[in-house]
């Protein structure tokens, strides 16, 4: 046995076992935890008693009474046909077995703006540790005081979303809107995930997914695609590179069709010269990016996978306005364009009764709906949360990578759904076009509460901890 050892010699020269690889999570345990949810619950159940204490209790006024008849036998609403708030508000109909009818859905407008806040709370409360766990002020707080810190300001934020003038408006009536900020809510808190862990790439495939989804509730979020496609560019550059290449091919295919031979096929992609070079300019920090990443790496096409699943789920989502079709067939009450023919399907998901887009095409008029829009904004939302709203941006220098790019992200998601979106609604200065225009800042109001929260926790991580110290010198004392 001892002569099939090897020599000393002999086993210097055996090369050692290679090494097993091993992907080790980048978080030992969930990513959001048990401090995030509970400032999760305590957000939503405060919302939520105070949506059920000032809920409407009957039919209100313009769409009211026609949305909930809808939402009853789900049939189909005006354009572009809300699907999904269709079977999600007829849920409410059926689960609540007492009152009116108009009053149940209600129910599910503020349900849904109370889980809105909710994440809103939960992000933030996760954020704040994500940036401040390195920072020193943060540090040398006990467990007990971090954890809440991050309760506290989560639910500022929360609520600070939940109880702004628009929000509110409709958390309280039939409405459409507080869904939107529910499913808005849901891709935030995915992308969030996926840019802390960008190998993680199922988190961006449901992202994908949600926002199309979104898209089918909340048409204006068609300008926040090359938002997402940059915001991708900054976690993962390859991929988005590989991504933005994908939708400009679609893109390109799409106008093909319109183009040539298929007039009737997809004929509603056809749009106005003037949305087209509004696109065309929205589209173009994403384009640079691609081009100049391609310049310097000398390389495309490594991603082609991801970004093929990512445009499939995009499709996948888009799916849910089939639901339209079927949903005519049964003849309901509420029966918007029928969409069981093909011209109908078109008319409603393109919005064909309502009148064509004009982008603002003046800087000067531009700049006037930016203050205008900034104006409401700060009574709307609440002016004194607004400086703190700018506050973690002053410490961004001591802040680790992985927090700058996920403190980057609402930053371009802020400036597609505010001056981007507001260039495409070219709004006018009259109290009425403000009125009617406000909900759709209610985007806005999510990344401002959800810089307002994570600029309390900064100063709360600031101020010296006058407990602690005099904790300190008693025990010193003993």
């Amino acid at each position: 046995m001892t002569d099939c050892l090897p020599t000393p010699a002999e086993a210097d020269n055996i090369p050692a076992p290679p090494a097993r690889e091993t992907t080790a999570p980048a978080f030992a345990g969930p990513f959001f935890e048990r401090t995030d949810w509970r400032a999760f619950a305590l957000t939503a159940a405060m919302l939520l008693a105070v949506y059920l204490w000032t809920l409407a209790p009957d039919v209100t006024l313009e769409n009211s009474g026609m949305m909930a008849t809808g939402a009853t036998y789900g049939g189909i609403i005006n354009p572009p046909g809300y699907p999904l708030w269709t079977i999600y508000s007829w849920l409410f109909t059926h689960l609540l077995p007492f009152s009116t009818i108009a009053w149940r859905v209600g129910v599910g407008s503020g349900v849904a703006a109370t889980l809105a806040g909710g994440l809103v709370a939960l992000m933030v409360s996760r954020g704040g540790k994500l940036l401040l766990e390195n920072s020193p002020g943060f540090a040398r707080r006990s467990l007990a005081d971090q954890n809440l810190m991050r309760i506290v300001c989560g639910c500022v934020a929360g609520l600070a979303l939940g109880f702004s003038v628009p929000v509110w408006q409709k958390a309280v009536i039939v409405d459409i809107w507080t869904f939107g900020e529910l499913v808005f809510g849901i891709m935030l808190c995915l992308l969030m995930r996926w840019m802390a862990e960008p190998n993680a790439r199922k988190y961006l495939y449901r992202a994908a997914l949600v926002y199309s989804m979104l898209v089918t509730e909340r048409w204006e979020m068609l300008v926040l695609a090359p938002g997402l496609l940059t915001l991708v560019f900054i976690s993962a550059p390859k991929l988005g590179r590989d991504l933005f290449f994908a939708t400009a091919t679609v893109t390109f295919l799409i106008w093909l069709c319109v183009k040539f031979g298929l007039p009737q096929f997809l004929s509603y992609f056809g749009l106005s010269d003037e949305l087209k070079w509004f696109f065309a300019f929205a589209f173009a920090p994403a384009a640079v990016a691609a081009l100049v990443f391609i310049a310097m790496k000398r390389s495309a096409g490594s991603e082609w996978k991801a970004a093929t699943i990512c445009m499939i789920m995009v499709f996948l989502g888009l799916g849910c306005f089939f639901y339209l079709p079927i949903a005519s067939m049964m003849n309901p009450p509420v029966n918007w364009g029928y969409p069981r023919t093909i011209e109908g399907f078109y008319h409603c998901i393109s919005r064909g009764q309502y009148e064509e887009l004009h982008p603002t095409h003046n800087w000067y008029l531009f700049g006037a709906q930016l203050c205008m829009v900034a104006k409401d904004t700060s009574n709307a939302f609440g002016w004194y949360y607004l400086p703190f709203a700018v506050l973690p941006f002053c410490f961004l220098h001591k802040m680790q990578p992985a927090a700058q790019k996920w403190l980057f992200g609402p930053i371009v998601i802020f400036i597609y759904v505010g001056p981007v979106l507001i260039a495409m609604l070219n709004p006018s200065a009259d109290k009425q076009s403000m009125e009617l225009h406000q909900p759709y800042w209610s985007a806005l109001y999510v990344a401002l509460a959800m810089w307002a929260g994570l600029g309390m926790i900064t100063l709360a991580a600031m101020t010296p901890p006058a407990w602690g110290r005099t904790k300190s010198k008693a025990a010193a004392e003993r």
